[in-house]
């Protein structure tokens, strides 16, 4: 993997669309206090650029669970896979009561049909293939 690839990838992780749901509503609620939430994640991203991404190139790798395993060996990598599914799974269990909620607030829905309903959308659009290549040009090639 070459440096930019690896640049961007570091990038796109902190522009989610649950990021960009936050900003907004941090926004509208705290008005220009979100501005200072948002510039003080670029230290950190150039830490990782300057700092940690010539770790990666030298050790020839291309995670952090990857690096932890070449430093402190596969317990550590076992922790860190671990610890960021279940991460996964609970930031995805949040942002699936966020649509929930939406659908509660919007429609008048209650929230458990709203909650089911959310649970089988996201089932129903990973099933199809969610945002990969294959499911995107399908979707362009019918319009």
């Amino acid at each position: 993997m070459t440096a930019w690839v690896a640049g961007l990838s570091f990038i796109s992780a902190n522009l989610s669309s649950l990021e960009d749901d936050g900003l907004v509503a941090m926004a509208y609620q705290y008005a220009c206090w979100a501005l200072t939430r948002t510039s003080s994640c670029h230290p950190a991203i150039l830490f990782l650029a300057v700092v940690m991404m010539p770790f990666y190139y030298i050790s020839r790798t291309h995670s952090v669970p990857g690096y932890l395993q070449l430093r402190y060996g596969e317990g550590a990598r076992t922790v860190a896979g671990i610890s960021f599914t279940f991460l996964t799974v609970m930031v995805s269990g949040a942002s699936m009561f966020a649509m929930a909620k939406i659908l509660n607030l919007l429609l008048g829905w209650d929230i458990h049909l709203s909650i089911w309903v959310s649970s089988v959308t996201v089932a129903v659009y990973v099933t199809l293939g969610g945002s990969s290549r294959r499911s995107s040009t399908r979707c362009s090639s019918s319009s």
